[in-house]
């Protein structure tokens, strides 16, 4: 294995996350966010593939993966950020490179613009200031979809939602996705709750579209917006407005994704991130 599961304790719930490149020395820490309903894990074929020019921390946030729920219910973005700031300090880091994706690349431009003096650079991928309805639409009927069902049945389903993949890579995603219930059916990681319309919970931001246009505007270090060519979320045109509104920031299309960018064309998401990152390594 490449990697180590390790732990830690902030805002009274124990996290979970995945290190890779843990003998680095001196390379740089990037710390990844997960996108909804799934785990640090999406990251695997980004980290298997980087590991050796940096150390890489594969965070499950809050609720998701092997990470503890909030009993309360708190999955404001308010919380996610806190949650990276104080994995920030358990680590000792002063500075690092911060990567999102989806709802993470939205937690991750909030805590860049918190905490802009701890973000060297920015990665947001397949996550813009607004997002397109059918594909929103399409990640809810996928996650509210049967609650218990043979791993098989999942792995059949997960095959036909993202068409991209492998049967053998959707097999791992699952596994890193799903626990086993007591009766053999498995069952999703994440918070139950979140399938609950009823559940009360408090997820995200109340902002309105155009103050999230404007949070956007605000983060001041330099940002990689990486989108997937055939995503359904982020929209070629939101895209190319959100960097140019930006302060610092360039857009990355790579080919044969679509919203998972990571896990639906790694040597292209990897060599979107590379070239960023020499770039931000010869500016200094």
């Amino acid at each position: 294995m490449d990697y180590e599961e390790k732990k830690f304790k902030t805002n009274d719930l124990v996290l979970t996350y995945q290190e890779w490149g843990m003998s680095q020395g001196d390379k740089p820490t990037i710390i990844t966010l997960h996108g909804f309903g799934v785990s640090g894990h999406m990251y695997d074929e980004f980290s298997r593939r980087y590991q050796d020019t940096a150390r890489i921390i594969n965070l499950d946030q809050r609720g998701h993966g092997d990470s503890e729920i909030s009993e309360v219910g708190n999955y404001q973005r308010s919380a996610f950020v806190s949650d990276v700031e104080g994995l920030r300090i358990h680590l000792g880091l002063q500075n690092f490179i911060l990567v999102g994706h989806s709802m993470g690349g939205l937690n991750a431009i909030e805590y860049a613009v918190s905490f802009p003096q701890h973000v060297t650079g920015l990665i947001v991928v397949d996550a813009g200031p607004e997002a397109a309805k059918e594909g929103v639409d399409n990640i809810v009927r996928f996650t509210q979809g049967p609650d218990e069902l043979d791993f098989d049945e999942f792995v059949q389903m997960a095959m036909r939602f993202n068409p991209r993949r492998t049967e053998e890579n959707i097999r791992e995603r699952m596994n890193h996705r799903l626990r086993q219930l007591d009766n053999g059916k498995w069952t999703w990681k994440f918070d139950k709750r979140f399938r609950d319309p009823n559940a009360n919970l408090k997820i995200g931001s109340e902002a309105t579209q155009e103050q999230l246009r404007e949070k956007f505007k605000q983060v001041v270090v330099p940002t990689l917006l990486i989108r997937g060519a055939e995503s359904d979320v982020l929209s070629e045109a939101v895209a190319h407005r959100t960097v140019d509104e930006m302060q610092n920031a360039q857009l990355e299309v790579v080919a044969g994704a679509g919203h998972s960018v990571p896990g639906d064309a790694p040597d292209g998401f990897t060599d979107a991130v590379r070239g960023f990152l020499e770039n931000l390594t010869h500016e200094k």
